[in-house]
C-alpha cells in the first residue's frame, strides 16, 4: 500500500460499531490457501469475535491408538492449534480487515475441519489493512472520538473539541 492508500480504523469495543455482524472471507495469516466464510462480531464491551464454517484449522485429533498386551489402551493426539494467532480477511466490498491476537475459543460440528464451526476472540480488529502483528510500524495517525456531552455541573456541558468553555 502507499501511503495515500492505506486507511486504517482500529476497531475495539468501545467504537460506534457497537452490535453489528459483518460478513466476510477469513484466514490465518500464516496459512492464506485456506479460507472460510465468516461473521465478525463487533460488540461494546466485548472483544470482537469471528465464527467461521470450515474451520480454519481442526480440533486436536487422535492420531495413534495402541493396544498393550494386557488389554490397556494407549492414544496419542496431537494439537492442530497454533494458540494465538493474527486472521487476515476480506470484508464486504473488498475491504481487508485484521483480527489481531486471536484464540479460538470454541469449536463446534463434525470431526473434520471441513464440518466444524469455529469461534475466534481477538484483542483488536483493524479496518482497512492486513498487519502481521501488533507491532506494526505506523507512519501516521488519525483518530475520530465520539462520546456524549459531560455535565460539569448543572446547566453545563462540555465545550466542542477546539474550543475552550467560557
Amino acid at each position: 500500500m502507499n501511503e495515500f492508500s492505506e486507511v486504517i480504523t482500529p476497531v475495539t469495543s468501545s467504537t460506534d460499531a457497537c452490535g453489528s455482524s459483518i460478513a466476510g472471507t477469513f484466514w490465518r495469516a500464516t496459512d492464506p490457501s485456506v479460507r472460510s466464510p465468516g461473521h465478525l462480531e463487533l460488540a461494546k464491551q466485548a472483544s470482537p469475535s469471528l465464527t467461521v464454517s470450515p474451520s480454519l484449522y481442526g480440533i486436536p485429533g487422535i492420531v495413534t491408538i495402541q493396544v498393550t498386551g494386557d488389554g490397556s489402551v494407549a492414544a496419542k493426539s496431537e494439537s492442530t492449534d497454533p494458540g494465538i494467532v493474527v486472521i487476515h480477511g476480506e470484508l464486504e466490498d473488498d475491504i481487508p480487515i485484521t483480527l489481531l491476537e486471536a484464540r479460538s475459543m470454541k469449536w463446534a460440528g463434525g470431526l473434520t475441519r471441513e464440518k466444524q464451526k469455529q469461534r475466534f476472540e481477538g484483542i483488536f480488529a483493524v479496518v482497512g489493512a492486513h498487519l502481521d502483528n501488533v507491532n506494526h510500524h505506523f507512519e501516521g495517525l488519525r483518530v475520530r472520538l465520539q462520546t456524549k456531552a459531560v455535565a460539569f455541573s448543572a446547566g453545563e456541558t462540555a465545550a466542542p473539541l477546539g474550543r475552550v468553555a467560557e
